[in-house]
């Protein structure tokens, strides 16, 4: 079934794309409307306005949208809602089947370039969905499209937007959200929760929400489905607990970070608490974090661009590779101690971690009593526990205690008496490394080996520009053997640049100047004869190949006589 939603007012044209440069990286939001490929899909159209109800439902003529929702919460089939450009402002908007109700697959979405703008008037949630309430809800999955979130204000989970499924999936793309809240629970912008059910977040924009609790723009949460968090950007988002730009956690599930910016974003400043851009919790699923740029983003306690928690019962691994983490910190509280990170912060407990190929570079871990540890990367290994660190540029971070690049402690047993963990670190650019194993008589183990303490010499690092300048130690002394080294770089470019060579440290592959095609030698045009006649005679000139100046031919009629005489 089609729902199309008229709003009565035209409202102004909303960006339908936004872009952000980062290293001479632009990343476009944009919208390609589906519209046209879904409607075969679907069985009648029908059209609504969202300030003339029509108490028998939506059918042909005008309707508004949360009649749209109440028709498509009892029909089995997959129902796509279809908003025009316009202001939605008579909310909050609900769809929530229930154990009577059939309740197919749910898309919401817009029609054409300019984006219709969901509004709660600071003052109201803008749209809860809920399939929990279906006898089984295996296919009835959820997706928003398209769409405009601003000025939401929830009193519970959710500032703009609550979903909540058992096994179904939740895709939310394509789509904005300013300026919203929620007073009292988790999300500021948006809480998508599923037990067994996928959770997909892609091409979307987040500035400006907050959350007196965990996740400032996001809360993602699933029992033993799988999460994606792709292309999206964060900022300027504000959780008081942990998780300012997101907050994920899955037990069993897989989760991606992937092609994301983070910038300005604060968590757990007031509850101090963990992950300024973001917050990850992981069981025994696979967590990757890829390509991904944090800037200047702030955590009360552990992890100024990124905290993640393993789970003893594991096992899973975390893998984090082609990443930008710069000018983020930690501790900027009067109630901070003992923190750690300023940029990563890694409590492993059973978790296998790789950490190849970012470039970390100005972070700052700091605290009130001055036991700041790890400015640039904080690592803490749990019995057994296994940390690989290769070809990355962990350089000019601080700390007020120990380990300004890297701090690792092995021995998270030595309590009970047993061997603790094991550090890999080979082909790294550091300074300062602190380890509990090594300088501190802890358990565990550290292998070590080629890696340089020297400037890196990226091109800006005030206008954030990290790739390495020509020249840059940096430059094809990494391990091309390096666990989960990436086939290309942070801005796609091949890695190695040079077929047959070593990849360099870091994010980026410094990119040689092409080498000119030597130039040709210029060859004269060839010049076409010249034939002159006249009575009894005829005049040829030829250009010789030599270059050497005109052969001139005179040759007479009766061909009795020939005279040639070259002309220089």
């Amino acid at each position: 079934m089609l729902l199309r939603v008229f709003p009565s007012i035209p409202h102004p044209l909303q960006e339908d794309f936004m872009k952000h440069w980062r290293s001479g990286l632009t990343l476009t939001l944009g919208l390609i409307s589906v519209a046209p490929l879904l409607h075969a899909a679907f069985s009648s159209t029908y059209t609504a306005s969202p300030t003339v109800p029509v108490p028998t439902g939506c059918f042909p003529g005008p309707g508004d949208l949360q009649s749209c929702l109440d028709i498509a919460a009892d029909d089995p089939q997959a129902n796509m809602v279809v908003l025009q450009p316009g202001t939605y402002s008579d909310g909050p908007y609900n769809y929530s089947p229930g154990i009577d109700d059939d309740g197919g697959a749910l898309v919401i979405m817009n029609e054409g370039a300019t984006l219709p703008v969901l509004d709660g008037g600071n003052s109201d949630t803008c749209l809860t969905i809920s399939t929990f309430g279906l006898p089984s809800d295996l296919g009835a999955d959820v997706t928003i499209n398209g769409l405009v979130f601003q000025n939401c204000d929830a009193s519970s989970d959710g500032g703009a937007l609550d979903v909540g499924t058992d096994q179904a999936a939740i895709t939310l793309e394509n789509s904005n959200f300013f300026d919203n809240s929620t007073v009292d629970d988790d999300g500021g912008a948006a809480i998508l929760e599923t037990n067994s059910g996928a959770i997909i977040v892609r091409n979307s924009l987040f500035e400006r929400n907050e959350t007196v609790e965990d996740g400032g723009a996001l809360e993602l949460v699933t029992d033993t489905g799988n999460i994606d968090v792709l292309d999206s950007v964060f900022n300027d988002n504000i959780a008081d607990s942990g998780g300012g730009g997101i907050n994920i956690s899955s037990n069993t599930g897989n989760i991606t970070v992937q092609g994301n910016t983070f910038e300005g974003n604060q968590g757990g400043i007031t509850d101090i608490s963990d992950g300024g851009g973001a917050r990850i919790s992981s069981g025994d699923g696979n967590a990757v974090v890829s390509g991904n740029l944090f800037l200047r983003n702030l955590a009360g306690s552990n992890g100024g661009a990124l905290s993640f928690f393993g789970n003893t019962d594991g096992p899973g691994t975390v893998t984090i590779v082609n990443n930008i983490i710069a000018g983020n910190s930690n501790g900027n509280s009067a109630s901070s101690t003992n923190t750690l990170g300023g940029g990563i912060s890694v409590f492993e407990f059973g978790t296998a971690l790789t950490l190849t190929n970012n470039t970390i570079f100005g972070n700052t871990s700091q605290a009130s009593d001055d036991a700041a540890n790890g400015g640039g990367v904080s690592i803490l290994l749990g019995n057994g526990d296994t940390a690989d660190l290769y070809n990355n540029i962990i350089f000019g971070n601080s700390a007020e205690a120990n380990g300004g690049d890297i701090y690792s402690d092995e021995d998270g047993a030595v309590a009970s008496g047993l061997t603790g963990g094991t550090l890999n670190l080979f082909n790294n650019d550091f300074t300062s490394f602190y380890s509990e194993a090594l300088d501190n008589g802890g358990a565990g183990t550290v292998n070590q080996g080629n890696n340089i303490d020297a400037d890196p010499l990226f091109v800006n690092t005030a206008g954030d520009d990290f790739n390495l300048t020509e020249g840059s130690p940096a430059i094809d002394v990494g391990d091309p053997s390096a666990p989960s080294m990436p086939a290309t770089d942070f801005a796609g470019d091949p890695r190695p640049a040079i077929p047959g060579t070593n990849p360099d440290m870091g994010a980026l592959e410094f990119q040689p100047e092409p080498t000119a095609p030597p130039t040709p030698t210029p060859t004269a045009a060839p010049i076409p004869p010249l034939l002159l006649q006249g009575d009894g005679c005829s005049l040829q000139a030829n250009a010789l190949p030599t270059g050497a100046g005109l052969a001139w031919s005179w040759l007479l009629a009766l061909g009795a006589l020939a005279y040639r005489r070259k002309m220089k």
